[in-house]
């Protein structure tokens, strides 16, 4: 590796281990020590945030894609195009953006009961 490639990569690493380290001091209601370690918010933000992403792009494009067959199931079930756009669209997306580090209850990204 390059020196500046290097260079890049600590201060990557640097950045993501202060924002990861500090979040919960700037918080006026979570006074009370995390649930998480800082390896596990690691884990969080480099693995399991960008799978939730990549979810998030492959669930809308495949809601595209069949938009049309929901389409022709809405004939039937007008909750159709709701359902799977929760399912395939809001629900990786409430993962990745919306759900607190280290929460893993479905309470945040599930589909809405029926």
């Amino acid at each position: 590796m390059s020196g500046q490639i290097r260079k890049k990569l600590a201060l990557m690493l640097i950045v993501i281990l202060v924002l990861t380290t500090t979040g919960p001091a700037f918080s006026q209601e979570n006074i009370e020590e995390p649930r998480w370690t800082v390896s596990e918010a690691l884990t969080e933000v480099l693995i399991l945030r960008p799978l939730g992403l990549v979810g998030t792009i492959v669930g809308t494009a495949v809601f595209i894609g069949i938009s049309p067959l929901t389409a022709l199931a809405s004939i039937a079930d007008r909750e159709a195009f709701k359902v799977t756009g929760q399912t395939l669209v809001v629900a990786p997306a409430e993962f990745t953006f919306k759900r607190p580090l280290g929460h893993y209850e479905k309470d945040y990204y599930a589909p809405p009961k029926q």
